[in-house]
């Protein structure tokens, strides 16, 4: 009889059996035939081959169209249409400077989604935040109470790089600030101060920062700054963009914006959003840091 194997290289292997030798010419041949005949038919397993991954197009054509949810007041909904085809669905929401005390917070060992991590924060908002690796724990600078940075402060040469993590939110007793290292290097946060860095950031003094257009698209979170000092939101609800697109959107808007920082995005972009009876979501996969924001005198 003929027994198949296969090699380390998934080809088949043949292996001539005690009482093989006795069968004639004709009867070996016609075994063998068979057998390869079975063979190229898909009768011995081969690694399953991967499925390729959808591009940008087949994603964003192929995503269920939602009824959009109703706005809570200070929320506004903004829609861009690329030439190829792309719709992206914006929320901005405006945050003024006395009604929202800010924080962070940080758990590498249970990562939940923003949802979740309103409901156990117990806050009115909360948004992605950090860059973080596959440990878990923030990719760049990240200091709150319940938390040491694994990166250090970056010394004044490293600030001034521009492509590095060269934009700060810093919260101190609940108020919020949004700033470029490159343009305004600082020293290492207060140990009363809550601060994460993270890059690129998009607009400083205006102007848009990100100079070239990586095709790369993504869904967004950004958090931004007029010349008030007055906080504003912004999310991707549906679609995604480039960085260069979204730094290009930004200078566009009417609010005037000053600064806007980038914070992790992707898969990571999430806002939950909870007032007595009004709500409003933006579901993100389970993440380990997030972004808070609890309205003053409830």
């Amino acid at each position: 009889m003929l027994g198949v194997l296969l090699s380390r290289d998934d080809k088949p292997m043949f292996l001539l059996h005690t009482g093989f030798l006795a069968m004639n010419t004709k009867t070996i041949l016609g075994i063998i035939f068979l057998s390869l005949a079975m063979t190229g038919s898909g009768c011995y397993v081969t690694p399953e081959t991967k499925p390729q991954p959808l591009t940008i197009n087949q994603v964003i054509n192929n995503q269920p169209k939602a009824n959009p949810q109703t706005l809570p007041s200070g929320f506004e909904r903004r829609e861009v249409a690329y030439a190829d085809g792309r719709q992206v669905s914006w929320i901005l929401v405006t945050l003024k400077t006395d009604a929202w005390s800010w924080s962070l917070a940080n758990d590498p060992s249970k990562p939940k989604t923003v949802s979740s991590w309103r409901e156990l924060l117990k806050a009115n908002l909360v948004i992605n935040g950090s860059y973080f690796n596959e440990d878990y724990h923030p990719s760049g600078y990240y200091q709150e109470p319940n938390s040491s940075s694994s990166k250090p402060w970056p010394d004044q040469a490293a600030q001034k790089k521009p492509d590095s993590y060269s934009g700060l939110l810093k919260i101190r007793d609940g108020k919020l600030e949004i700033s470029h290292l490159t343009d305004k290097p600082q020293t290492k946060p207060a140990k009363n101060e809550q601060a994460l860095l993270t890059y690129p950031t998009l607009l400083a003094n205006g102007q848009p920062l990100v100079k070239e257009d990586s095709k790369k698209y993504a869904r967004r979170t950004i958090l931004a700054q007029d010349a008030e000092g007055i906080t504003y939101l912004l999310i991707t609800e549906s679609g995604a963009l480039s960085l260069y697109e979204a730094s290009q959107w930004l200078t566009d808007q009417p609010e005037k914006l000053q600064i806007a920082i980038n914070l992790d995005g992707g898969p990571s972009t999430g806002l939950s959003y909870q007032k007595n009876d009004s709500s409003f979501e933006v579901p993100s996969a389970p993440i380990p840091n997030v972004v808070t924001a609890t309205l003053t005198g409830q």
